[in-house]
């Protein structure tokens, strides 16, 4: 049983965060310790959103102060651009280690199993922030020189709100940042990451993916765990079509939707045929949108070695269905997106590719020249600080690769969805995976639009 819960996700100041009561806060305080980690690992954050008045406005406290005079929509704005804490030192994966026994009970996992009645963003028994110790230390964090704090100070936050954290997703993030830059070796949050990664909750679950944990996962044989009947299959939506068979070799157009990571395991999933994203798709954007009982389907383990067996896959399922390597859509969602670049990079013509919360895994050069040549046209649907991509970023640049939380433009062509930081989405990995999220924010029209302009 898949199970989802709504979360406050008005983003707050990361000060503010850290000592808010608002279950709201739980979600700043995560992109807080998030971004961090991620400018820790080698970047300045230049892969945020741009700040466009940061040249009018600059220190914090004048600036909040400015902004009530500016008006609120000014303001909105600016909010989400505080600065956060930098991390002085280098970066050092025994810097993090801690082996089984030690520190707990102090800043370990102190024992305590995840809680599996209560969601993910909901207070753990009555661990209501601010914590003493967690505001206390995040305060030390920000008031250190240049705002910078040392390795050990980074170290202690997040250990601290792994063992104390007021919500099970602050637990959980903060192990998986522990996890990443430890390399796996990282005992107490090696052990929240395994309950974790058996969630219920997919926000827990994704969090859990992202670690040497999810690494470690057994991967489903290709075509059982998501067949239709059986007990991965589908269990939604309108009824399948009568043209719901294999179909024959030879199709004259056809589009596709494409599952990201274990997403083959989680019931009801929103690619397959019948379910309520996939028929609206459909019949509002792609009618040649294939509904086949041998939709196209890859491994979903989180591994370079499975996106890269998943693009071989994918191109022999064209090449049968079409007798051509051409489609004429891709709708893909988080490293599904990665799979259907690979498959664009090893020759896949694409004339519309729709990426729906897609991490910025590198390629090389060669790799992206391959895949301008091959796609026409690409659409970019991102939330404002993807608590998963982020989490995505982290890991990837703590084993030494480089990765942004956006598409590079001069790279991969794209219209961007550009959302705005405060109103606009944020936070979740799953928003476009969801009907009323594209239809309110006008999806169809949107990738009609631009199907009918033809190639960048």
């Amino acid at each position: 049983m898949k199970m989802e819960l709504r979360i406050v996700t008005d983003p707050m100041r990361s000060d503010a965060a850290f000592s808010s009561r608002e279950a709201g806060a739980a979600a700043s305080r995560i992109e807080t310790i998030q971004l961090i980690a991620a400018d820790f690992l080698g970047s300045t954050l230049a892969d945020r959103d741009p700040d466009p008045l940061s040249a009018q406005i600059a220190p914090l406290d004048a600036e909040f102060e400015a902004l009530e005079q500016v008006g609120d929509a000014v303001a909105e704005e600016r909010v989400a651009y505080q600065p956060v804490p930098r991390v002085r030192g280098r970066y050092s994966p025994t810097d993090w280690q801690q082996e089984a026994g030690v520190i707990r009970g102090e800043t370990g996992a102190d024992g305590r199993e995840l809680p599996g009645v209560t969601g993910p963003w909901d207070f753990v028994g009555d661990r209501r922030p601010p914590t003493a110790l967690s505001r206390a230390q995040y305060v030390a964090l920000q008031e250190q020189t240049s705002r910078s704090a040392s390795v050990q100070g980074f170290r202690s936050l997040l250990e601290h709100m792994l063992a104390f954290g007021p919500t099970t997703i602050e637990r959980v993030a903060s192990a998986q940042i522990l996890d990443s830059l430890a390399r796996g070796a990282h005992a107490s949050a090696l052990e929240v990451l395994e309950q974790a990664i058996r969630s219920p909750y997919d926000d827990i679950r994704f969090l859990a993916e992202v670690s040497s944990v999810g690494d470690r996962q057994p991967v489903p044989e290709s075509g059982h765990a998501d067949s239709p009947g059986s007990p991965g299959g589908r269990t939604g939506g309108d009824p399948l079509p009568d043209e719901a068979e294999d179909a024959d070799d030879g199709e004259e157009d056809v589009s596709f939707t494409l599952h990201g990571t274990w997403r083959r395991l989680t019931i009801p999933s929103w690619y397959r045929p019948g379910e309520p994203l996939h028929g609206h798709i459909r019949n509002c954007v792609s009618p040649e949108l294939y509904v086949g009982a041998d939709y196209p389907r890859w491994s979903g383990g989180y591994s370079d070695i499975d996106r890269a067996q998943g693009a071989r896959m994918l191109l022999d399922w064209v090449q049968r269905r079409r007798g051509s390597l051409e489609v004429e859509a891709i709708y893909a969602h988080s490293h599904g997106g990665n799979v259907a670049l690979e498959a664009a990079a090893q020759g896949l013509k694409v004339k519309m590719l729709v990426l729906l919360h897609v991490p910025p895994r590198p390629r090389s050069g060669t790799e992206w020249a391959a895949i301008r040549s091959n796609v026409e046209r690409t659409m970019v649907y991102r939330v404002h600080q993807d608590l998963i991509v982020l989490a995505d970023v982290i890991y990837v640049r703590a084993r030494g690769g480089r990765m942004n939380q956006r598409f590079d433009q001069s790279l991969l062509p794209h219209i961007d969805s550009s959302p705005p930081p405060i109103t606009g989405p944020r936070f979740r990995h799953g928003h476009y995976t969801k009907v009323d999220n594209w239809v309110g924010e006008g999806l169809d029209s949107d990738i009609d639009y631009y199907r009918r302009l033809g190639p960048m």
